[in-house]
């Protein structure tokens, strides 16, 4: 990821920063992606819809609609769908 070498307290700034601007740097959202799947699996965070959107999806599929979810999978979805009640 770039050959950089920071120290701890450098690398935390750097993060921090780039969370602050809003960046979509790849090391931020790699150590983001595990924070919300380790959050998921301890499930000290957990999924939410609201509530009318199960029976909602219930009554498209069964009238043959295409249902897309968005953003575009990615390899989270699992963990939060099977963290959502």
């Amino acid at each position: 990821m770039g050959g950089f070498s920071l120290k701890l307290e450098e690398a935390e700034a750097l993060l921090l920063r780039w969370m602050k601007q809003g960046r979509k740097a790849t090391p931020l959202k790699i150590i983001q992606g595990l924070i919300w799947q380790e959050g998921y699996k301890t499930g000290s965070i957990k999924g939410e819809l609201y509530p009318d959107v199960a029976d909602c999806l219930k009554t498209w599929a069964s009238a043959c609609l295409r249902l897309f979810v968005y953003p575009p999978l990615t390899e989270m979805d699992p963990v939060f769908w099977g963290a959502c009640g």
